[in-house]
C-alpha cells in the first residue's frame, strides 16, 4: 500500500476554534489542538485541487447526495459515490476520495509524539502508575454496568496527566505492557509546544460597514514553538498518484483552520505508527486521535470493552 506523510509547518498563528456557538454572550474564543476532521478537510481539499476537480462539481455532488439520502449513513455513502464519479471524470481516478487520511500528530525535534494513554496516571511525586481492570466486586461500582473499573495498584493518591505525550518508541513499549518512566513523558502541550497568543477584535456592523458598538471580543490563537509541526499520514490503495507526487515535490502551502492561516507542506515519506505485539488474553486498543465509530459509539462496534480510560466527550460539530 502506497503512502506518504505530510509535515505541516506553521507560517503564522493558527485558530482551531472550539465548536461552542460564538455570539454576543461569548467573550473569548480559544484555539484547541485540531480535531482529525479539521485537518482531513483541508488535506482532502488539497487532493481535489491537485486532481484538478472543479469544486463547483463537488458542491453539486453534495446536493445530489443530500436529495437522495434518507439517513445520515445513506448520505455519506451516496456522497462518496457521487464524488468518485466527479473525480473519475476529472483525473481518471478516485484517489482524492479514497485516500485514507490519518492524524494530525504532534511533531517536535524530528520526533513524532503520541498522546499519553489515559490509563497512565501519576502519584503526587510524579511517578507514572498504570491503571488495570479490577476483576471482581468493587465497592460502589455497579456490577451490571458491563465493564470493570480501572484501578491503580498503589495506596498513594493519583491524578490524571493532561497534555502529555510519548515518543513512538515509548508508545511501542507501553503497547508491549511496560509503564513509561517519568523522564520519557513529554509534559505540557501548552507552554512546551504551544504558546497562547490572544488577539482583540471588534465585530463589524454589516449595515454600515464599521465597528459595531460594544461588540469587542478576544480570540486566543495558538502559535507552535520552533521545531514543532503537525504530521498527517496519507494512505492509498496502490502507488502514490503521479499527479500528487509531482505536486508535493515542490514547496507547497495549505490553508488551515479558522481564517485560513498558512502552513508549509513538507513531504517526509511514509511514517509507520507503533504496532501492538500479540498479547495473551484481552487485546489492548489505543486511540492516537479522537474517534467516532459507527452508530455514534466511542468504541468500534465489533468489540465489547472490558474496561476503558477515556476523557471528556469532545464536541465536533456545531
Amino acid at each position: 500500500m502506497g503512502g506518504m506523510t505530510l509535515r505541516l509547518h506553521p507560517v503564522d498563528v493558527w485558530m482551531f476554534r472550539e465548536t461552542r456557538y460564538f455570539a454576543e454572550a461569548t467573550a473569548d474564543s480559544k484555539s484547541e489542538f485540531p480535531l482529525p476532521k479539521t485537518v482531513a478537510g483541508a488535506v482532502r481539499t488539497l487532493l481535489l485541487r491537485v486532481a484538478d476537480v472543479d469544486l463547483r462539481a463537488v458542491r453539486s455532488a453534495m446536493k445530489a447526495a443530500r436529495r437522495s439520502a434518507t439517513s445520515k449513513g445513506d448520505y455519506l455513502r451516496a456522497l462518496k459515490e457521487h464524488l468518485r464519479r466527479v473525480c473519475q471524470q476529472a483525473c481518471g481516478g478516485t484517489w482524492p476520495v479514497d485516500a485514507c487520511i490519518v492524524g494530525p500528530f504532534l511533531w517536535h525535534h524530528n520526533t513524532r509524539l503520541y498522546p499519553l494513554p489515559r490509563s497512565i496516571v501519576s502519584t503526587k511525586d510524579g511517578t507514572p502508575v498504570p491503571l488495570r481492570p479490577a476483576h471482581g466486586d468493587v465497592p460502589g461500582w455497579d456490577a451490571n454496568a458491563g465493564r470493570q473499573p480501572l484501578v491503580a495498584r498503589t495506596v498513594e493518591a493519583i491524578e490524571a496527566i493532561e497534555g502529555a505525550f510519548l515518543s513512538a518508541a515509548d508508545l511501542a513499549a507501553f503497547l508491549a505492557g511496560r509503564t513509561p518512566d517519568a523522564d520519557t513523558i513529554e509534559h505540557g502541550l501548552r507552554g512546551q509546544f504551544i504558546i497562547d497568543e490572544p488577539r482583540v477584535g471588534v465585530a463589524i456592523d454589516a449595515a454600515i460597514g464599521t465597528a459595531a458598538e460594544g461588540l469587542i471580543y478576544s480570540s486566543t490563537f495558538m502559535r507552535l514553538k520552533p521545531n514543532c509541526a503537525l504530521e498527517v499520514d496519507l494512505g492509498f490503495g496502490g502507488e502514490i498518484p503521479k499527479e500528487l507526487a509531482e505536486h508535493i515535490s515542490r514547496p507547497r502551502w495549505l490553508r488551515l483552520g479558522g481564517e485560513s492561516r498558512g502552513a508549509r507542506i513538507e513531504t517526509v515519506g511514509s511514517t509507520a505508527s507503533p504496532a501492538a505485539p500479540p498479547r495473551e488474553g484481552n487485546p489492548l486498543l489505543y486511540l492516537a486521535t479522537p474517534a467516532l465509530f459507527d452508530g455514534g459509539r466511542w468504541y468500534p462496534g465489533s468489540i465489547k470493552p472490558l474496561a476503558a480510560a477515556v476523557g471528556s466527550p469532545q464536541v465536533f460539530s456545531g
